[in-house]
């Protein structure tokens, strides 16, 4: 997403200007000790920004996620979609998981959770074949307004992730194959 690096980036050019005003105007071409202890504090002050990342986050993003919520939540508004040249590489048989992998990472907001927990809709902690294909299809419908992957590719891409074969996909499993 845009926020890790619109994040890093606002408080980058202010230890930059910060930095800048200390040599070139306070004390040029020297820092002193007090000058290092600022920037130290600044440093300090980026940890802070990083152990309160996910609520600036949805702050800035005016989202109200649930209290107990650990992870990014998913809009409840949001749709996801696909690039139509992601939807072409998916249904080619040669990498279909691991484009498939991409396709999600890719569009559909939020860390592997957040992703498992919308292709999740149930809230039972696993992933069905019925749900896996109503995400495929929800996708494939932003982007065409039909629907293209083949029964045989949701079994193919069930087989891959069911780890313990029972046909349900658990969390760690999706957590294994998204970060792959």
């Amino acid at each position: 997403t845009w926020w890790p690096l619109f994040r890093d980036c606002v408080y980058y050019a202010i230890g930059l200007l910060t930095l800048a005003i200390f040599v070139g105007v306070v004390t040029p071409a020297q820092i002193t000790w007090w000058e290092a202890f600022v920037l130290f504090i600044m440093y300090l002050g980026y940890i802070y920004v990083m152990s309160i990342n996910e609520k600036l986050y949805n702050f800035l993003r005016r989202d109200k996620p649930n209290e107990d919520e650990e992870s990014l939540t998913v809009s409840e508004s949001f749709r996801p979609t696909f690039r139509a040249g992601l939807l072409t590489l998916i249904r080619e048989p040669d990498s279909w998981l691991d484009r498939a992998r991409i396709g999600l990472v890719a569009k559909i907001s939020g860390d592997v959770d957040a992703v498992f927990d919308f292709v999740d809709e149930n809230g039972d902690g696993e992933i069905s074949r019925e749900e896996l294909k109503k995400c495929f299809q929800k996708i494939e419908r932003d982007v065409e307004g039909d629907e293209h992957t083949s029964s045989t590719d949701i079994i193919n891409i069930m087989t891959a992730l069911d780890t313990n074969k029972n046909g349900k996909v658990t969390r760690s499993a999706f957590r294994a194959w998204y970060v792959k």
